[in-house]
């Protein structure tokens, strides 16, 4: 049962999940299925992962994180949605490999999403679209401006290492420390998705990509977006109001486990 509808300009989220992130979606839940996934998303929409790795167990406590990693989708015209990401490890008997190479590789990568859905084994995976009011009628160029950036920053980070400079973990999770040292080197997931959204407008520059982590894209982070484009198409309506995250849209994982509801 698909819980997102996604017209030719405007996308309505149904979703009802109201779950731990880190448990998995049940048959009772309102969750997405891998095709319907790729399906629905655009560039410039979210995938949040919550792993069963020790580095996740590593992310989701130190951090206090419901998620240990995230990517951004980057679909152009025609194509198969692929994921932009950075990694801190592989499996190289996984498929998952680099589409621009056909190989494994750590760090910053781009691969196919439907097949690292497929072959997913964590805990829970979810999905926030770009959501933009209908009537403004900005989902298509909202959605061709994130291609074309995207494009540019696969250009410019793509094959860049994982950040393993353990202080900017610390930066990331007590974001209240204003020493925040962005290294051009190098670069962690919810980093590499921050600096995507600041070349495309969509987050402030005051705030170093360094300090967000992958909950503060969830719907209990703190990350507000605005409107990038011609400030005339907005006129008269908060450009904070223009475009945000939808709810969290839970993926069918192939290893389940039963969820004890929030009561």
């Amino acid at each position: 049962m698909s819980c997102l509808l996604r017209g030719k300009d405007a996308m309505v989220d149904l979703s009802k999940a109201d779950f731990l992130p880190k448990k998995d979606a049940t048959d009772d839940d309102c969750a997405l299925y891998v095709d319907e996934v790729c399906d629905i998303v655009r560039s410039g929409d979210i995938v949040l992962f919550s792993g069963a790795s020790m580095t996740s167990l590593f992310v989701t406590t130190f951090c206090a994180s419901q998620y240990s990693h995230i990517g951004i989708v980057y679909r152009p015209p025609g194509e198969e949605p692929m994921l932009f990401e950075s990694i801190k490890s592989d499996d190289d008997g996984s498929p998952n490999v680099d589409v621009r190479t056909g190989k494994h590789r750590v760090g910053v990568r781009l691969v196919n999403l439907r097949m690292l859905l497929d072959s997913f084994r964590g805990h829970a995976v979810a999905v926030r679209t770009l959501v933009s009011p209908a009537s403004m009628n900005i989902a298509d160029t909202l959605s061709e401006h994130m291609t074309q950036v995207l494009a540019q920053c696969i250009e410019k980070y793509g094959y860049l290492p994982y950040e393993h400079r353990w202080f900017n973990f610390v930066v990331a999770r007590y974001n209240f420390i204003r020493l925040s040292i962005e290294h051009p080197d190098a670069l962690f997931c919810s980093e590499l998705v921050a600096r995507c959204y600041q070349e495309a407008g969509l987050l402030p520059r005051w705030r170093s990509t360094v300090q967000y982590l992958p909950d503060d894209f969830s719907q209990v982070g703190d990350v507000h977006l605005t409107y990038p484009l011609s400030p005339s198409v907005v006129l008269g309506v908060d450009t904070m109001d223009v475009v945000r995250l939808g709810r969290e849209l839970f993926v069918e994982v192939k290893k389940k486990r039963r969820v004890r509801r929030v009561v």
